[in-house]
């Protein structure tokens, strides 16, 4: 006679997440960064961002973008940021 064990293992539940209405200073970062000529950290700043350049940008790569600094001596630092290809 066999004992066979039952399973303990309990369902995986895949929530749904609801979508959420878009932040605003988000979508503020994005086209700033998004220009041709990208932004730098006082343009940054004065669109209400009191945060680093760098957590601004993991937000835009967040929403699909791939994104570049430069620094130029002399210069300000350059963020920019393109649209991934899919």
């Amino acid at each position: 006679m066999s004992v066979a064990k039952k399973s303990t293992k309990k369902p995986v539940v895949i929530k749904v997440l609801k979508s959420r209405k878009p932040n605003p200073l988000h979508e503020k970062l994005i086209k700033l960064i998004s220009k041709p000529n990208g932004a730098t950290l006082v343009d940054i700043v004065d669109a209400g961002w009191k945060y680093s350049a760098m957590a601004a940008l993991r937000i835009v790569e967040r929403h699909g973008y791939k994104t570049s600094v430069s620094k130029k001596t002399g210069e300000l630092t350059v963020y920019k940021a393109k649209r991934a290809s899919q």
